[in-house]
């Protein structure tokens, strides 16, 4: 609470400042080229007549939903890695296994949510048009009539044929973000980066999550440092 307090105190100042700082973009030369940020792309998706407010608010909700949750997933994906593995040996697991696991045990959205257009029963419960059914990714991954072992962190649980239950990170059926593909690509470059030729170890680390708009991680330091290459022994005593 006292965290989500102190967001609601600078969120009035960081959106004037954010702003602001459209204003002065909008009035720059645009430059030739792709767009260098996420604020690039949406000034250029934007009409010239949209006003700041509105490109504001595009580049918020995308950066939230983009660059946020792509940062979660593959903070989630070092962070648990680094609980259930010791530093200095590579992982035990391919990247793609550690950041579906990562995202099943700690999905980023914690909570979704769709009117129903018509009155239906579900689950033997029957719904009014306009009703708001939510769905939570989180519980559902952690149904133990489902998965097994839910509320075990094991990435190898992704070779096991048909050991999966339902899985939402991003939603699913018609609802399925279009993103979801290039999120998870993402997530999976960025760990496999970071991880490359290095040894990771973390500190102040807590695997309880912080639950809010969206399922977040608890700060940890992350230490990175390039391995040591092994030389190989001279032949000849050279």
């Amino acid at each position: 609470m006292r965290q989500r307090l102190r967001a609601e105190i600078v969120r009035p100042g960081l959106l004037a400042a954010l702003a602001e700082h459209v204003h002065h973009r909008r009035a720059e030369v645009p430059g030739a080229g792709e767009p260098q940020d996420l604020l690039d792309a949406v000034l250029g998706a934007c009409p010239g007549e949209s006003t700041d407010r509105t490109v504001l608010d595009l580049w918020v909700l995308l950066f939230t939903s983009i660059v946020g949750n792509v940062g979660y997933a593959v903070a989630w994906s070092l962070l648990l890695a680094g609980l259930h593995h010791p530093p200095g040996p590579p992982w035990p697991w391919p990247v793609d296994w550690l950041v579906r696991e990562a995202a099943r045990h700690r999905p980023f959205v914690w909570m979704v949510g769709r009117r129903v257009p018509h009155p239906l029963e579900f689950g033997g419960l029957p719904f009014a048009a306009g009703t708001v059914l939510s769905v939570s990714p989180y519980l559902l991954h952690h149904d133990a009539q489902r998965w097994d072992r839910p509320r075990t962190f094991r990435p190898e649980r992704w070779s096991e044929p048909g050991g999966q239950g339902p899985y939402l990170p991003f939603s699913t059926g018609p609802f399925t973000c279009g993103g979801a593909s290039v999120a998870h690509d993402l997530a999976c470059e960025t760990v496999a980066a970071l991880s490359l030729d290095a040894r990771l170890s973390i500190s102040g680390a807590d695997a309880r999550p912080l639950v809010a708009g969206s399922v977040l991680p608890r700060p940890f330091a992350l230490r990175r440092a390039r391995k040591t290459p092994v030389c190989a022994p001279r032949k000849g005593g050279e």
